[in-house]
């Protein structure tokens, strides 16, 4: 999954940046597996903004919480587990996302 992140991470924050993603949003990433697509949108958010990635498989969920406090979003990015259509989402967002 990693490598597929580094050949598509370019070209998906080129695409994040078109479509308006920037710093302050709130922004909430669709079966975020292990939080590639999370980790690019905290990055353009910034630490004013905030993602909320959802997966409904919970050993990928723990996995990417760990991978996020790894690498110091844990304040801008919350991984929650739940399927998409039984998500209840806590707060209104700006854009939603998945890849």
């Amino acid at each position: 999954m990693k490598f597929q992140a580094g050949i598509l991470e370019e070209w998906t924050e080129s695409f994040f940046r078109a479509a308006g993603i920037e710093p302050g949003m709130k922004v909430l990433d669709l079966g975020c597996g292990m939080g590639d697509v999370s980790l690019l949108a905290a990055k353009l958010v910034g630490p004013t903004g905030s993602v909320v990635g959802i997966d409904r498989d919970e050993v990928i969920v723990k996995k990417a919480r760990e991978r996020v406090c790894c690498e110091g979003h844990s304040t801008n990015i919350e991984v929650i587990c739940s399927d998409v259509l039984e998500f209840d989402a806590p707060s209104r967002f700006d854009a939603v996302v998945g890849r």
